[in-house]
């Protein structure tokens, strides 16, 4: 069936030439690269990233519901991301009151250890060394 002007309707079964060369229902296109003077389908449109890339070529056929529920999915995304970031500005603010309201704890050298520290194990042997001397 043809316009007035004697351009072709397409309708979602009316088959179209797919990037890959094969025929394929208008309904599964998602886009029309002008690039290739073809049409691609979701899965065409992934392989080649054109939405990654930004191609200036895609046009998008907004009638497919992909670009409805990739809207959906991109705003679900936001939402997520700004939660995660709220509770990550919240656990950082209470691990700051914690820090401040603690009182520092200076800690001191167990009692029961045989040396506290090297410092401690040098003089102790320097010790020895002269009561040594002494003796003899």
């Amino acid at each position: 069936m043809r316009t007035k002007t004697g351009k072709q309707l397409i309708t979602k079964s009316t088959k179209v030439k797919a990037l890959s060369g094969s025929m394929v229902p208008f309904g599964q296109c998602v886009g029309k690269c002008r690039l290739h003077h073809c049409f691609l389908t979701q899965t065409q449109l992934k392989n080649r990233q054109c939405i990654l890339k930004n191609c200036k070529s895609l046009i998008k056929i907004l009638d497919n519901p992909y670009w409805e529920r990739k809207a959906k999915l991109n705003e679900t995304k936001k939402e997520h991301k700004k939660e995660k970031k709220a509770v990550i500005d919240n656990a950082s603010k209470n691990s700051q009151q914690v820090k401040k309201d603690k009182p520092t704890i200076k800690y001191k050298s167990n009692p029961y250890s045989f040396t506290s520290s090297i410092g401690d194990l040098i003089k102790s042997s320097s010790n020895d060394k002269e009561k040594d001397i002494s003796d003899s």
